[in-house]
């Protein structure tokens, strides 16, 4: 037996494949309904906690509107999510030279083999793959080539990708990172699917690379996977002084990857891609955002605003935020802008982390032009009644400063309802239910989202289960902007409301900025707690 097939057979690498496959199966059918963000349950639950507050506090009767609402939403949800068996799954999976390790698990669970595809792009391992299919008598659809290709140019939805790279994140020719951008980015997968991915320890030899990469991901985030939670002001201390923070990621570099190779996936897929979609969608950008020149002008007011200075044009953080802690470009609060900014001044120019970020476009838009538009007008709040941040109004355009300027939520300040929920709404809930719109996030279940570590040989290996929801039992009930404003009736908005309060359950630790106040329950109350980060397992 080959060291590459001892690597495909050992134990752990079959408990591992028999762990997520199984998971990935049972949570796209007998576990379906669950596996949505938005259970028609816990919808129902909610919602009558809001007949029940509005009835209690506002003498005010919602039972018949919200019976009504709920029968229409969960007909909308119906439509959406579906039922599925085994059977009728589809799947995508490299599948090296021995398919029948993951096959043999797949056709175990009902899947049917023609609804299977695997790629392998090795000429060797895509002989010895047809050999063994051949002699087992498997018809399945056998294609060789790169994955990366493939999710570029074939038209197939699937319902389960496994992505076994094998190699790290970033690393392989093409780069892994680059199959992620275009399984996301031509909607390979289903509305409600499973994602598994495999990747490798960081190698040796690019450590340096990885505490710099890690470096600009992290440095602006109050959460660190080696601390928790911490003062947002030492972000500061993270930016301005990298030698400190690179000699700390370097002590906890496998703690940072592991935890870096499930959170980029996440958030990527959840607003980045998104965001760049809307972007590069010319009719979303004339739209949302203000005509190029005089975006480009907000962009640098931020910048100088917040104090970092450019170099070349260039964001970069020679100077940075003012003695006063002026929370304007806050990194926690501007996250992605600050490691653009962090990427440009210290990453190596062709790193994979820096290329998707400012080189890579789509259309004719990069990843960092719509990070830096996106960044301002979701923080349209600072600016409202004369605000400190008035490049965040200026980014806008008109049609959406309008909005934002006159839309009110049910329990917007000034309302009867002020103050009976939990968290006061802020433009942000619109801009994030509005880039929704065209820009078909996937959002995590991060109750079933499964983190493994097992070792191959001697290289550990991180394996992430992700079930991935798009959610559009709400975002295609959300009018685009010509249509959002005071007409948006009660019913709709308590539907929207009661969706985003029980996404943001699971955005809470997974996308930390995404529907950010948007509890009409408090987090204490039983039942809406918000849905923690995974440990990594350890097989042994």
């Amino acid at each position: 037996m080959s060291a590459k097939r001892q690597t495909y057979s050992q134990p752990q690498k079959k408990k591992v494949r028999q762990i997520v496959l199984r998971h990935a199966v049972r949570s796209l059918t007998e576990e379906r309904t669950s596996s949505t963000l938005v259970p028609v349950g816990r919808f129902d639950s909610l919602a009558r906690y809001c007949v029940h507050f509005a009835r209690e506090y506002l003498k005010l009767d919602l039972s018949e509107p919200m019976a009504a609402l709920q029968q229409h939403w969960a007909v909308v949800y119906a439509s959406r999510v579906g039922a599925r068996d085994p059977s009728n799954l589809k799947v995508l999976f490299l599948c090296g030279p021995d398919p029948l390790n993951d096959l043999d698990e797949l056709f175990a669970l009902g899947i049917a083999p023609e609804n299977v595809w695997a790629v392998e792009a090795d000429e060797q391992a895509f002989k010895a793959a047809a050999k063994q299919l051949h002699n087992g008598g498997w018809p399945i659809k056998l294609h060789q080539g790169s994955l990366h290709e493939f999710l570029a140019v074939v038209p197939e939805q699937f319902d389960v990708v496994y992505f076994d790279a094998c190699g790290p994140l970033f690393g392989g020719k093409p780069k892994t990172s680059t199959v992620l951008r275009e399984l996301f980015l031509n909607q390979r997968l289903g509305p409600l699917s499973v994602l598994i991915t495999n990747f490798a320890a960081t190698p040796r030899d690019t450590e340096d690379e990885w505490i710099t990469r890690l470096h600009a991901w992290y440095a602006p985030r109050y959460f660190q996977p080696a601390w928790g939670e911490i003062d947002g002001a030492m972000a500061i201390e993270r930016i301005g002084k990298p030698a400190e923070f690179h000699a700390h990621l370097k002590q906890h570099l496998e703690g940072y990857y592991s935890d870096f190779v499930t959170r980029f996936t996440i958030e990527f897929a959840s607003e980045l891609l998104p965001w760049w979609r809307v972007r590069a969608l010319k009719g979303a950008r004339r739209a949302y955002f203000a005509p190029d020149a005089k975006l480009a002008c907000a962009i640098e007011a931020s910048i100088a605003d917040g104090q970092i200075v450019t170099v070349d044009g260039q964001p970069s953080l020679g100077i940075l935020l003012d003695s006063t802690g002026h929370c304007q470009l806050s990194p926690d609060q501007y996250q992605f802008l600050w490691t653009v900014a962090l990427a440009r001044d210290h990453l190596n120019g062709n790193d994979a982390l820096l290329e998707i970020l400012t080189k890579d476009t789509l259309e004719d838009a990069k990843l960092c032009d719509a990070i830096n538009a996106v960044s301002l007008v979701r923080n349209y709040f600072e600016s409202i009644g004369g605000g400190f941040a008035q490049h965040n109004s200026d980014a806008c355009s008109d049609a959406l400063r309008e909005v934002l300027d006159h839309f009110r939520w049910f329990d917007s300040p000034g309302t009867p309802a002020y103050q009976l929920f939990c968290d006061t709404p802020l433009p942000n809930l619109a801009i994030d239910l509005l880039m929704g719109v065209y820009g078909y996030p996937y959002h995590v279940n991060l109750q079933k989202l499964k983190r493994i570590e097992y070792t191959a040989k001697i290289t550990p290996m991180y394996t992430d289960v992700f079930v991935l929801d798009q959610c559009r039992y709400m975002y295609d009930l959300v009018p685009t902007l010509a249509m959002f404003g005071d007409a948006l009736p009660l019913t709709l908005q308590l539907q929207l409301r009661i969706c985003m309060n029980l996404i943001r359950l699971h955005t809470h630790e997974s996308c930390r900025d995404l529907y950010r106040g948007s509890a009409l329950a408090g987090m204490e109350v039983e039942g809406f707690n918000i849905h923690g980060w995974p440990d990594r397992v350890v097989l042994k």
